[in-house]
């Protein structure tokens, strides 16, 4: 598995099959990366959470896969 330099991003193969997750969420990083590519924007994609990730949370882990694609995204979603 993957290791990424972000205390936001977390990947275990007990959670979720080991997809990255954000951490201290069982939300996949590949959902927010997608939400972000649709234009939503780190505070639109909280509000789609419930607020549950923060708009700082959201821009951190945005960041940390800009550097690691297949953090972000889904490879066997369908």
């Amino acid at each position: 598995m993957a290791a990424f330099a972000s205390p936001y991003i977390t990947q275990s193969s007990a959670v979720l099959h080991g997809v990255p997750i954000v951490a201290g969420t069982r939300i996949p990083v590949w959902v927010i990366s997608e939400y972000a590519a649709d234009g939503l924007s780190p505070g639109e994609i909280a509000g789609a959470f419930d607020d549950t990730l923060t708009s700082a949370q959201i821009r951190a882990v945005l960041a940390a896969v800009q550097g690691s694609p297949s953090a972000g995204s889904c490879l066997d979603c369908d």
